[in-house]
């Protein structure tokens, strides 16, 4: 049997020292409940949302700097946790499993909110990075490349032409 253990709790947006001290705090109490792991909310380490602090490069070199502190410092348990990455130049909304001491595997956010208080639009730069290179694979031969955008209604005819 697998026991977890969810640390929800109010991070605040910035105090990436303060949300780390407290990610500490909450990984030992769920050690001491013998959890094995325990799941983080999204960007729990800056606070959420953590908006324009994500242009700031010291910002994010502080993000990278608490994760591998934090990453250091687990054993005896798994600690999965939500933070902003940098990574050649762009900016992901991520999560990280951290097993003894060690990064066991990172995930980058993909289907990114753009409504009401959610601006994780201005934030995809992977997405981009990802079109820019599939455009640059197609361009001696664009008549092999399906271009949709189905979440304003176009294209569908061309997926199905019933």
């Amino acid at each position: 049997m697998i026991t977890f253990a969810l640390a929800q709790h109010d991070f605040l947006v910035g105090d990436i020292r303060g949300n780390l001290c407290k990610s500490h705090d909450l990984i030992a109490a769920a050690k001491a409940e013998n959890a094995d792991l325990i799941l983080f909310p999204e960007l729990a380490l800056t606070g959420y949302p953590p908006e324009d602090l994500l242009l700031r490069p010291g910002f994010l070199r502080s993000v990278h700097h608490a994760v591998d502190e934090l990453t250091a410092s687990v054993q005896g348990i798994d600690v999965v946790i939500g933070h902003p990455w940098e990574d050649q130049g762009h900016c992901h909304n991520a999560v990280s499993w951290l097993r003894e001491g060690r990064l066991a595997g990172r995930y980058f956010k993909h289907l990114l909110p753009n409504y009401a208080v959610f601006d994780e639009q201005r934030f995809k730069s992977g997405y981009n990075k990802f079109v820019e290179t599939v455009l640059e694979y197609f361009k001696d031969r664009p008549q092999d490349l399906l271009i949709l955008d189905v979440t304003a209604g176009d294209g569908w005819e061309k997926l199905c032409p019933f």
